[in-house]
């Protein structure tokens, strides 16, 4: 299984040929620095912008992208709060639970925080488990 470092490496190089094609030094143009991005704050504590990563390379290629928006454009810190086998434990995952890949249901999944690392996930896909989730 490829890790989601694997991907990005593969974005990032098909951005940096489009940024020399078009004549650009790197990254978008006006991008934030790094150094300017800021986290967002819940309940007081600040995070990162948190992606739960679902691993097939379309969701892959959509979190890439919006995460260079959000980090380059807005000025968001951004981080991988995980990489996700299916929707339903991405889901999970944004609930705040604490291991999402659990099978099982809430309990067994570390369900109660209110609090998350993984704030969305792109590329969601209706399934069958979507009627466990609703017991």
């Amino acid at each position: 299984m490829r890790r989601p470092c694997d991907f990005r490496a593969h974005v990032a190089g098909l951005l940096a040929f489009m940024a020399l094609a078009a004549g650009m030094k790197c990254g978008l143009p006006g991008a934030v620095p790094p150094a300017e991005r800021t986290n967002i704050t819940i309940e007081g504590v600040s995070v990162p912008f948190g992606f739960a990563v679902l691993d097939w390379p379309s969701a892959r290629v959509m979190a890439e992208l919006v995460d260079i928006l959000l980090s380059e454009l807005i000025g968001l810190n951004t981080a991988v709060a995980g990489v996700y086998n299916s929707s339903f434990d991405a889901t999970y995952a944004l609930a705040g639970c604490t291991d999402p890949t659990n099978f099982g249901g809430a309990l067994e999944r570390g369900c109660g925080s209110r609090f998350s690392r993984a704030h969305v996930a792109l590329e969601v896909w209706e399934t069958t488990e979507d009627e466990d989730m609703l017991q």
